[in-house]
C-alpha cells in the first residue's frame, strides 16, 4: 500500500504503463464479457491445478489458443497472466457462469480470444 498520494507525473507514468501492458481494449468485448473471461481463466486454472499444481494462467491460455500466437497476442496473454495471478492470489472461487464442464469453459474462453483485435 502506498502511504503518500501520487504526484501527477507518477500517475501519468502508471497510467501509461497500464494502457501499454494491461488494457483489455484489444478485446472487442463488453465489460461483463471481459470480467467473465478473467474469471473463467482464473477458475479453470485453479481447477486444473489439482492435476498440475504449477499450472499458470499463461500456460492454460496458450493451450486454449491452440495456435502459435504472434508476439502481439503473446504479450496480451502475458499481461492477462499477471491480472489472473493477482485475482488468484486473493480468491479461491470464481463464478462459472453456468458452464459446468472444462470443455464448456475452454470453448467460451476461446470465443473471447477470437474477439481479440490489434486495432
Amino acid at each position: 500500500m502506498m502511504s503518500t498520494r501520487l504526484t501527477e507525473q507518477e500517475y501519468n507514468k502508471l497510467k501509461s504503463i497500464y494502457n501499454k501492458y494491461f488494457s483489455l481494449q484489444p478485446f472487442d468485448l463488453t465489460a461483463e464479457e471481459k470480467s467473465a473471461m478473467i474469471y473463467l481463466i482464473c477458475g479453470l486454472t485453479l481447477e486444473l491445478r489439482g492435476k498440475k499444481p504449477t499450472l499458470t494462467p499463461y500456460e492454460l491460455m496458450l493451450k486454449i489458443s491452440k495456435s502459435t500466437t504472434s508476439t502481439w497476442e503473446d504479450n496480451i496473454l502475458m499481461c492477462l497472466d499477471i491480472i489472473c495471478n493477482d485475482f488468484i492470489s486473493s480468491n479461491k472461487e470464481f463464478p462459472d457462469f453456468g458452464l459446468k464442464t472444462q470443455k464448456e469453459k475452454v470453448t467460451q474462453i476461446r470465443e473471447f480470444f477470437n474477439k481479440m483485435c490489434p486495432f
